[in-house]
């Protein structure tokens, strides 16, 4: 635009399409689907057809539909028929059209109502089975802040049953006579009944105008008010029908008027557990106990165990034998009229603290006085002039063990298995050594030893010469324990384990290898130039004293280890909590001197104590009528245990 005149203004500037060339993107539209589509079948998951028609192309045609479900499965054509989840799903469109341009991808979420479930005598009525119209409504008022209905104007069913239903599947335990409750809402008289069946029965249910959410036994008008139902044990179906549209449906109930037949057991294998190891063995062997199962109208005749799925028991109180770890045990018991029931128990079994085995030197010894001459070090000279006539070698170990086998090759040979101390390669008696005369030559000694199941410890190999010394004076070496040091208590103990010491300053004038015997406080021994030692807390006096191939000895080195006790804090209990033993959450505070009302609390409850961060172990000792004593050792501290709730009795 150029100016060509003064005074003249420009407001706006647009370019309009009289007519075009080239190709234009198609538009995908995915379709519109219920929400949620309902199960039709009973099984997980639902057939669903898709509908991309609706998709289109202002300048030409539509080619092909590229659709992908939940990011995985992928399906051609403008209505095809695909396998949806339960739940949500993500569907995507893309459409391409006949010059071959390609749409911008649509995604839309369908979500598919998962099949009802039989469950409790007591359900919300939005997790029934609903058929034909009868859809969920959101009102605060309802309990679980929905309900179902057919709506107002949808039409009425006055002669039968309506095709348009709602479904629930109790899970009947106890045969005997049932009511039905209905929680509802009818706001006038031309929206105030439903039809109801089961067991092949149906019944006109009329309601009463209340305009609130309230409590109605089903009727069946003109007769029985309210009906009661002979129900066997079992998964039973109640369906609610259409009659009059526009009647809510809250929540629905069966209510046990009277029982018959035989009552089943309850069984109690006993609240999951940890036991320690007892015996320093592999397993431990434990008393089971299902006295705590219960038969309300008889007595339980036997106690059948199962442990690990292999191991089978009987008796109320059976000695078992379990595996470290987690064992699983069920127990199921059987009364007086045939009825059985079971529980399931985790007893966890602490594996022993079995201690290291390694084989931690050898010593040469003098087999006349029955006494260490020297320790017998890697790559040694042995000077044949200074050894005693008769001597012999012993085998140190740290740890438990079965055997050590004893192996020595070179100028001499000698294998040997030994089971007790001293482990001496050249035999001895209760300690009295058998002599060797020494030979010269070169060696190599190993030992191998092996634990009470079998497998090897930390073995060790060394080799030494023996040799005709000559002349010459063996100077001693010096000891170096390390400087004063302080360390912190890090497992609120008393003491300290695998304190780490350090002489490896210590020296020997012809530079040969060294053994090491450190002294703890006077009375623990350790080998070794960097020993794990325990430590008592406060201060350690530890000594250090090494010895030269020759057998000269330093004298004593002394360092200081002072070991800071921990700081340990005052476990507190803050308060008690009621907890709903069907849900797990909280009920309310337990106080003083309360007084619980049974119509007012769940079926089931359980205490939970509130307790401080230093707080490791809860003792819980419960006195009356109903007794409990339990040592919780992890959160959340339960009296009953997570998995065990208590019914409470008046």
């Amino acid at each position: 635009l150029h100016v060509r005149e003064d005074g003249a203004r420009l407001d706006r500037i647009s370019l309009e399409l009289i007519s075009g060339s080239g190709n234009l993107m198609p538009i995908a539209n995915a379709g519109s689907y219920p929400n949620p589509i309902q199960d039709s079948d009973g099984l997980v998951g639902e057939t669903v057809q898709l509908n991309g028609t609706g998709s289109s192309d202002v300048d030409g045609t539509i080619a092909s539909y590229a659709w992908t479900v939940n990011g995985t499965d992928n399906y051609t054509g403008a209505q095809p028929t695909v396998t949806l989840n339960d739940g949500a799903n993500t569907v995507q469109l893309i459409v391409t059209d006949n010059e071959g341009a390609d749409s911008t991808p649509v995604q839309i979420t369908v979500n598919v109502e998962p099949p009802a479930v039989c469950g409790s005598l007591i359900q919300e009525a939005e997790f029934g089975d609903r058929s034909g119209s009868f859809v969920i409504g959101n009102d605060v008022a309802a309990s679980g802040g929905q309900y179902v209905h057919r709506p107002n104007g949808a039409g009425d069913s006055f002669t039968a049953p309506g095709n348009s239903n709602v479904s629930f599947c109790f899970n009947v335990t106890q045969a005997g006579i049932y009511q039905i409750k209905g929680w509802v809402y009818a706001a006038g008289d031309s929206d105030d009944s439903f039809w109801v069946t089961v067991n092949g029965a149906s019944y006109l249910w009329d309601t009463f105008v209340n305009q609130t959410y309230a409590e109605d036994y089903v009727n069946n008008r003109g007769g029985a008010d309210p009906v009661q139902i002979n129900l066997n044990a079992g998964d039973v179906t109640v369906t609610v029908h259409l009659r009059e549209s526009g009647t809510l449906l809250d929540r629905i109930q069966l209510e046990l008027i009277t029982p018959t037949g035989n009552t089943p057991p309850v069984a109690d294998a006993g609240a999951d557990i940890t036991v320690s190891d007892t015996d320093g063995l592999a397993g431990e062997t434990l008393q089971l106990d299902g006295s705590a199962s219960t038969d309300a109208d008889g007595t339980i005749v036997s106690y059948a165990w199962t442990v690990n799925g292999t191991d089978n028991y009987t008796g109320a109180q059976p000695t078992v034998d379990l595996n470290d770890g987690q064992n699983t045990i069920n127990l199921v018991v059987t009364d007086d009229g045939g009825a059985q029931a079971s529980d399931t128990q985790i007893i966890t079994v602490d594996a022993p603290n079995v201690d290291p085995v390694v084989v931690t030197g050898f010593f040469l010894v003098d087999a006349f006085t029955d006494t260490d001459f020297q320790p017998l070090l890697d790559n040694a000279s042995l000077d044949i002039n200074a050894l005693p006539a008769g001597a012999n070698i012993r085998v140190e170990i740290s740890g438990t063990i079965s055997d050590v086998v004893i192996t020595l090759t070179g100028a001499v040979n000698q294998s040997v298995t030994e089971s007790t101390a001293p482990y001496s390669l050249f035999g001895d008696t209760n300690g009295d050594f058998a002599a060797w005369t020494p030979v010269l030559g070169d060696y190599v000694l190993e030992a191998v030893p092996h634990l009470p199941g079998g497998a090897e410890g930390t073995s060790l190999t060394i080799n030494f010469s023996i040799v005709d010394g000559g002349v010459g004076e063996n100077l001693p070496p010096t000891a170096d324990a390390g400087e004063d040091f302080t360390v912190q208590d890090t497992d609120s103990l008393p003491g300290e384990s695998n304190v780490q010491l350090d002489g490896s300053g210590s020296s020997d004038p012809e530079s040969g290898g060294l053994a090491y015997l450190w002294t703890v406080n006077g009375t623990d021994t350790y080998t070794g130039v960097q020993p794990l030692v325990d430590l008592a807390d406060g201060q350690n006096s530890i000594t250090l004293v090494v010895t030269d191939g020759q057998g000269a000895s330093s004298g004593p080195d002394t360092v200081n280890v002072t070991v800071v006790a921990p700081v340990v804090g005052t476990p507190v209990i803050n308060g008690l909590v009621l907890v709903d033993g069907g849900n797990n959450t909280d009920f309310g505070a337990l106080q003083n001197f309360d007084v619980l009302q049974l119509v007012s609390r769940p079926s089931t409850l359980n205490i939970r104590a509130d307790v401080n961060s230093d707080t490791a172990r809860v003792t819980f000792s419960l006195t009356g009528d109903v007794t409990q004593n339990l040592n919780d050792g992890s959160a959340p501290f339960l009296a009953f245990a997570e998995f065990a709730p208590w019914t409470p009795i008046a």
